[in-house]
């Protein structure tokens, strides 16, 4: 003969798998998880948009003297490709910092006795 299994011992083992502590608690409703949602989104969205150009400034920065300081450890031809880098970088810059209505100052990067 089989063994029966009343159907609220299954339902409190295996269906909700809910802890002791959170057992008393309601399940959350529509309205709170679409809440917990947005705040989840806002804050992604801080997060993303958290850089300001002068942080940015502050990487160029930190790069064009990270380049100067080892210039004098690179091949020629590794400078003449780096100073054609910077270029498009430095154009770049400007056309990201005009589309955002900010100005920036191109920084002389000095690569040998020539700079850029």
């Amino acid at each position: 003969m089989a063994k029966h299994t009343k159907l609220k011992t299954l339902l409190e083992g295996y269906a909700w798998e809910r802890s002791e502590s959170t057992f008393g608690k309601p399940l959350a409703t529509l309205a709170e998880i679409q809440a917990a949602y947005q705040a989840k989104q806002s804050k992604l969205q801080e997060a993303d948009g958290s850089m300001t150009i002068s942080d940015f400034n502050d990487i160029f920065e930190n790069f064009y003297q990270a380049l100067e300081d080892n210039a004098g450890y690179m091949q020629p031809e590794t400078l003449q490709i780096l100073k054609t880098a910077i270029q498009v970088l430095q154009k770049a810059q400007k056309e990201e910092a005009d589309a955002h209505g900010v100005s920036v100052t191109s920084r002389k990067v000095y690569l040998d006795t020539k700079y850029v």
